[in-house]
């Protein structure tokens, strides 16, 4: 059921997506261990940077600010980075509402928007958004908060 969604939702994504920008939200939806080459391809179109040996393959997006890097063994996607060159920001108090409700990666991207980094593992999904004065750390475990850092402060929902 899960591969079935998730190869609709990348379906419904057109093939020229990343022309036109990346966009967190369809990264959130690759899966280590799931996702096949031959459905980040339908997404993101042929990496233009492909480094392979035996067994592994590094794949290299990189367009208007961003970096994607995608680590595969075999045909499964195993790692996949995010780097943004995002505008420093203001953090404003009204952004801890997200954090206080043990909220889903999904909400944070939405609320938040784009990471200035983010990786994508089989354990969980790593986040790091950079402001002016701070920068916060969330760590997600199947999608949800399982704690976040602001300026070296731990906090654990």
């Amino acid at each position: 059921m899960k591969r079935s969604l998730l190869i609709c939702l990348l379906g419904a994504i057109s093939s020229g997506a990343f022309a036109q920008g990346i966009n967190s939200k369809q990264l959130l939806q690759l899966q280590p261990n799931t996702t096949t080459k031959s459905e980040v391809e339908k997404v993101f179109g042929k990496a233009p940077k492909q480094f392979i040996d035996k067994e592994r393959a590094r794949w290299n997006y990189e367009q208007d600010g961003y970096h994607v890097s995608m680590d595969w063994s075999n045909d499964r996607l195993m790692r996949c980075t995010f780097t943004s060159k995002v505008k420093d920001a203001q953090w404003n108090k009204e952004n801890n509402k997200v954090l206080n409700i043990g909220s889903d990666v999904k909400q944070v991207v939405e609320k938040l928007g784009t990471p200035t980094d983010m990786s994508i593992e089989p354990g969980g999904q790593l986040l790091r958004y950079a402001y002016q004065n701070n920068t916060l750390n969330l760590s997600f475990k199947e999608g949800k908060l399982l704690r976040y850092e602001m300026n070296g402060t731990v906090s654990k929902l």
